[in-house]
């Protein structure tokens, strides 16, 4: 099921429901990341690139994913679902979180997880904001929209990246969520993802 506009999936999964990633899926991420940047090795990788390949497998085999459902839906009209999230924002006097990212990418699926299986982050993003995952697929898709709302070069920063509006559509912070990863390099720092939600939820 993909990433809902509405967060009716932010309640804890438990671990018996939750899946590994498999193996083929870093894979294919792997090759994803090499071939967005047209190069056969790994030399030509720069930034959150070069720090995924190493760590793919460790960080997902090591945290439990959300198995090969898709979380993106690729057939959405992105921009208006944004639309739609902006006046539901203003409604609710939320912030809307967009979350650039595609169903091949392991770190997005990880993200997702913590969404949806940390207590305190699932609260706050259903009492703050509202979220809408936006599929840029292989680096073609959505990218102008992306850049739009200040995310730029996904295919050198890598995903997911993450936009914080306000309620009239504004962008009022941009996130790298390659910031949340532990230095272990095999997961989130989930206190790092909810820092950065409490700081820019509406004041």
């Amino acid at each position: 099921m993909p990433f809902p506009l509405h967060n009716d999936l932010l309640p804890p999964v438990p671990v018996s429901e939750s899946l590994v990633l498999p193996l083929s899926l870093l894979a294919e991420e792997a090759l994803t990341l090499l071939q967005a940047r047209g190069d056969s090795g790994s030399e030509g990788l720069t930034g959150k690139m070069r720090r995924n390949l190493p760590v793919l497998v460790l960080a997902l085999a090591s945290n439990a994913a959300l198995g090969s459902s898709p979380i993106y839906d690729e057939s959405a009209d992105a921009s208006r679902s944004i639309h739609e999230a902006v006046i539901r924002a203003d409604r609710e006097d939320k912030r809307v979180l967009l979350v650039f990212g595609a169903n091949w990418c392991g770190w997005c699926r990880e993200l997702h997880r913590v969404f949806r299986s940390n207590p305190s982050v699932a609260r706050r993003l259903d009492r703050d904001y509202v979220v809408v995952a936006v599929d840029v697929g292989r680096f073609d898709r959505n990218v102008a929209l992306a850049r739009r709302y200040g995310v730029s070069n996904l295919d050198d920063t890598g995903i997911p990246m993450l936009a914080v509006l306000d309620c009239r559509g504004t962008v009022v912070s941009v996130g790298d969520a390659g910031n949340f990863e532990r230095q272990e390099g095999d997961g989130y720092d989930e206190a790092a993802v909810l820092r950065f939600l409490r700081e820019n939820a509406t004041p």
